[in-house]
């Protein structure tokens, strides 16, 4: 009859790149360590982890479980073990370079624009106003 099987190609992209993982780091968006990041430990459920961020200073949490809808994760990874000691995950964190990744992302760079632009006065965005109109003349008059 010449009916034809369809070549079955199995190879596929993962549509997803950032997996709720044991060394995952991730910024937390809601309550009172809003903007804060940490690093997953441990998984407690299908909905919560267990986080630490001591290794970021002034920048983290302390050892706590969280809800994953109160975290955000990031593209950053630490390589540590389940349940990894405070100690060992500072030596990871520094290791890596974490904090240095983190503040060459886009993601923080946004965040500290953001915050910056939050603390202008009334006058500052009126100014910053101003400049954003002649920067956009400038880029019409080369057009």
């Amino acid at each position: 009859l010449g009916l034809r099987t369809p070549s079955l190609d199995y190879s596929f992209k993962m549509p997803f790149k950032r997996f709720v993982e044991v060394g995952r780091v991730c910024l937390v968006t809601y309550g009172p360590y809003e903007g804060k990041l940490c690093v997953i430990l441990n998984v407690i459920d299908q909905s919560h982890v267990l986080v630490d961020g001591t290794p970021a200073g002034d920048a983290g949490t302390p050892r706590m479980g969280i809800s994953l809808k109160r975290v955000m994760l990031t593209d950053l990874k630490v390589p540590i073990k389940l349940n990894a000691t405070a100690k060992k995950l500072k030596v990871a964190w520094d290791e890596e370079g974490t904090m240095a990744a983190w503040e060459e992302s886009s993601w923080a760079k946004k965040r500290k624009r953001h915050a910056i632009r939050k603390m202008l006065t009334d006058f500052q965005r009126f100014e910053a106003m101003l400049a954003r109109k002649e920067r956009s003349d400038a880029r019409a008059k080369k057009m």
